[in-house]
């Protein structure tokens, strides 16, 4: 059960588990972004008649919507079949989400998922897989995370199968349909981000697999990517466009970019958005980015300089959000985001003031 319908990473965890000859049903339990809003009890009886039958229920939230996650697992229990809870919330707050779920995942949980499920078939004991923590009567085990999958190539594409995939709409529980992906799909094409920015989940992350890993960043090559890509193109034809959601796209080296962009621009001929950062934004790369079909960019500034180096610990100066502005400005055909972090308790009215003369300073049209 997942809230977002194009979460990669239930979906990948799906593939990896098919993959392995076993079955999976996916659920988005889908509600607003009002996130006081939670599920009603004819919502959940729904959800636990799918569930019934299962040998393992698999939960995944953000801390947003962790209290969503909370109400689904305590209303399966009664179903008496383990319940596993993982996601980037579990990640960062395992205390909390121990607290709710008998089973928590911590981390990337491609690996561990295969042990757990070939453990619970086997009947074997659970309470040695790494990257679990395990409620028990003698306390709570606590097993460090295994070292990252370095070539995630390996991995499978993420599971687009939509016949076994269902989704929550207007309090009725219903068969996933194509027009559910509403043209787009979110797309990540590597995982991982070099910055420690102290608002984002990345630098825990990077604390979390510090001596468990051979690099921070790792893609998929761009092999990989187009005939991804090229398999949903063509499974769904009301795709309008993909919006790769890496933290910064842009962090590629330009003959990464190159490739990439010379494969899509031959192969997939359909639009597509990014994410960048203003270090790493160069005239060349953004160049062949929109000569490839990419149509919107966001880029993250979050803060002054000041608030950016002492509060966030993001290592970016105002001159280099202005020289990406000017590069990104020469580009009419790009809608171009930028992204700040507003009502920031750190913040003093006068940082506040910086960053409004730093938007006054960006070349205009943008959003924000």
């Amino acid at each position: 059960t997942s809230t977002f319908p194009s979460d990669q990473g239930i979906r990948t965890i799906s593939s990896v588990l098919k993959k392995a000859s076993h079955e999976v049903d996916l659920i988005f339990m889908a509600l607003s972004e009002d996130y006081s809003r939670n599920y009603t009890n004819k919502e959940l009886r729904q959800l636990a008649r799918l569930c019934r039958g299962s040998q393992l229920i698999g939960v995944n939230s953000y801390a947003s919507t962790s209290d969503r996650a909370s109400r689904i697992i305590s209303y399966l229990k009664k179903l008496k079949i383990p319940i596993i809870y993982g996601g980037v919330h579990p990640t960062i707050s395992p205390d909390d989400a121990i607290k709710v779920a008998d089973i928590v995942m911590i981390g990337e949980g491609e690996e561990a998922i295969l042990d757990l499920v070939n453990a619970l078939e086997k009947g074997k004991k659970i309470d040695k897989i790494k990257n679990l923590w395990i409620k028990t009567e003698k306390g709570i085990i606590k097993n460090s995370v295994r070292n990252l999958v370095d070539n995630i190539d390996l991995f499978p594409f993420p599971d687009y199968n939509i016949e076994t995939h269902y989704i929550l709409e207007k309090g009725r529980i219903r068969n996933f349909k194509e027009e559910d992906l509403a043209g787009a799909i979110f797309f990540l094409t590597g995982r991982g981000c070099p910055y420690r920015c102290d608002y984002c989940s990345n630098s825990l992350f990077n604390q979390l697999y510090e001596g468990k890993r051979k690099k921070i960043l790792r893609w998929h090559s761009p092999e990989y990517i187009m005939d991804c890509i090229l398999h949903l193109k063509n499974k769904f034809p009301s795709l309008k466009y993909f919006d790769i959601r890496d933290d910064t796209f842009s962090f590629r080296t330009l003959e990464d970019i190159e490739k990439f962009c010379s494969l899509y621009k031959e192969k997939v001929k359909m639009r597509f958005k990014c994410l960048a950062d203003p270090k790493t934004v160069t005239e060349e790369k953004i160049s062949l980015l929109v000569d490839a079909g990419c149509t919107d960019i966001i880029v993250g500034i979050q803060g002054s300089e000041k608030t950016n180096l002492n509060v966030y610990h993001r290592m970016q100066k105002d001159e280099d959000i202005l020289r990406t502005a000017r590069i990104l400005n020469k580009f009419k055909q790009l809608a171009v985001m930028y992204d700040v972090i507003t009502c920031n308790p750190y913040e003093k009215p006068e940082d506040i003031v910086d960053l409004i003369r730093l938007l006054q300073k960006i070349p205009k049209p943008y959003y924000l």
